[in-house]
């Protein structure tokens, strides 16, 4: 089954990536989500140490688990290229793809005018997994699709473009009820992305 999870470490700790990556691989998980921060060297500007990012992916890739880079609204694109340059971008010699948020990239165009379908077009061959939620650009909000203010008009096409065994993740937060958002998300799907 196409089962992915998320790193529950945000922040520079390889060994305990590591304990995470063996527990994936024990309950069969393919593809796990992680933060670039768990790569070191963003939020204290040091810098990424290049042995230990090739030496993380290389474990995860030894251990049958695809590591799939989250963007994030804080860093935008330049948090996913800082690692790429480190590692390559051919997820089948690295074993790190990418996750799109599309929420967190709302908010990148928001703070440094990246817009969304940026990053579908420059990571589209690596996408694993997409985060599908909205917001109103400020806040990670993860609102149902199509109740915030992202065009989605024009990321439709490229979602739908993307590599048919590419995960879609809907990432809700709501305070109503969560079967109707959940059945508000569906319908999104179905008439945005089939």
């Amino acid at each position: 089954l196409p089962i992915s999870a998320h790193a529950a470490i945000n922040m520079w700790d390889p060994d305990a990536l590591r304990a995470e990556i063996r527990l994936a691989e024990e309950i069969g998980v393919r593809l796990m989500v992680v933060h670039p921060y768990v790569f070191g060297g963003f939020l204290d500007q040091r810098a990424v140490d290049h042995d230990q990012v090739h030496g993380i992916c290389d474990f995860a890739k030894d251990h049958g688990v695809m590591l799939a880079l989250e963007n994030l609204g804080l860093i935008g694109m330049s948090g996913l290229d800082r690692i790429f340059n480190v590692v390559g971008s051919d997820p089948l010699k690295t074993g790190l793809g990418v996750c799109i948020d599309t929420g967190h990239a709302w908010r990148s165009f928001q703070r440094e005018a990246i817009p969304p379908i940026d990053f579908f077009r420059k990571f589209s061959d690596i996408v694993c997994e997409v985060h599908l939620n909205d917001n109103e650009g400020s806040e990670d909000l993860h609102l149902v699709p199509g109740d915030g203010t992202i065009d989605w008009e024009i990321l439709a096409p490229e979602i739908r473009n993307l590599n048919h065994d590419t995960i879609i993740c809907l990432e809700l937060k709501t305070r109503g009820d969560p079967v109707a958002a959940m059945r508000r998300s569906r319908r999104f799907v179905l008439d945005n992305f089939t």
